[in-house]
């Protein structure tokens, strides 16, 4: 029992069934630059309304300077955060916005081109749950053996720095954008777009002509579009001094999350898991190290 149980682990392991298509409409060259304009409009989306947001608040400050006076250190953070969550919000509805209007226009549906469903689970949300539950231990477990093998004591968070000093709305605020905005937008993004572009060129006849194997294929997309994911959360602000031990970390997580998504055929699965993983940084940030 023991021996069959073991097999079957390891064909669970080795040889998963596969259930996400590799159908994504566009050729290679089309899906970067597409991405790629995508990301200007992040850019945008989230300059723009930092710039207009930060020019109101000083305008207000200058001509009504008793305003803010009484104004206690949780007021000025929660108008931090405020500003924090809608730039977050209108960069990301930008670069999806653009996606989605590319693929409209060719006539193709936005849900079913990024598997924003749960046709391959036959409707189960238990089938998706239990899915993302097992792939957020796989990303709990890979991570801690990242991070003791990087040669730094501690990897620092920065965002999990700036959550311990918040508290009340201002604290709310932060972990809805955390646990319900950023996993939705970031996988639609990450996964349901770059990595199934990717999967699909590493798959065509000339991806095969040079990965051999679809397998291999899978996994520089997916490794590719974690690192994409990696870099993006290493907080370019603070440049030069970045964070670059996190890369790692970062990118081994998108990568399950991305392994999750091929697997399961359904982009809820990586969306779970990734809230499932940002509801635990919040938790450990509130309740245990404040």
């Amino acid at each position: 029992m023991l021996s069959r149980t073991l097999n079957r682990l390891w064909t669970w392991v080795a040889k998963p069934q596969v259930r996400l298509e590799a159908n994504f409409p566009w050729t290679l060259g089309k899906s970067l630059k597409t991405y790629g304009i995508a990301s200007l409009f992040y850019l945008i989306g989230t300059i723009v309304p930092m710039m207009v947001l930060s020019a109101v608040f000083r305008l207000v400050l200058s001509t009504y300077p008793g305003l803010f006076a009484n104004l206690s250190e949780q007021g000025f953070l929660l108008i931090i955060v405020c500003m924090a969550l809608v730039c977050f919000i209108t960069g990301f509805a930008a670069e999806v916005w653009y996606i989605r209007r590319k693929l409209k226009l060719e006539k193709f549906s936005f849900k079913k081109t990024l598997a924003l469903n749960l046709e391959s689970l036959k409707g189960s949300w238990w089938a998706a749950i239990w899915r993302a539950l097992v792939a957020f231990v796989f990303v709990v477990a890979i991570t801690q053996v990242v991070e003791i093998a990087l040669p730094v004591s501690h990897v620092s968070d920065p965002a999990a720095e700036f959550a311990k000093s918040l508290s009340g709305i201002p604290a709310l605020l932060f972990v809805f954008l955390g646990v319900i905005v950023a996993p939705l937008v970031e996988e639609i993004v990450f996964r349901g777009f770059l990595f199934n572009a990717l999967r699909t060129s590493f798959r065509s006849e000339k991806g095969l002509g040079f990965f051999r194997h679809a397998g291999l294929g899978d996994l520089a997309a997916s490794l590719t579009s974690g690192v994409v994911f990696g870099l993006f959360h290493m907080n370019f602000m603070q440049f030069p001094a970045l964070n670059w031990a996190a890369l790692p970390i970062y990118t081994v997580t998108g990568m399950v999350l991305a392994e999750s998504y091929r697997r399961s055929g359904t982009l809820w699965v990586p969306i779970l898991v990734h809230a499932f993983n940002n509801l635990t940084v919040m938790a450990i940030t509130y309740l245990v190290l404040k």
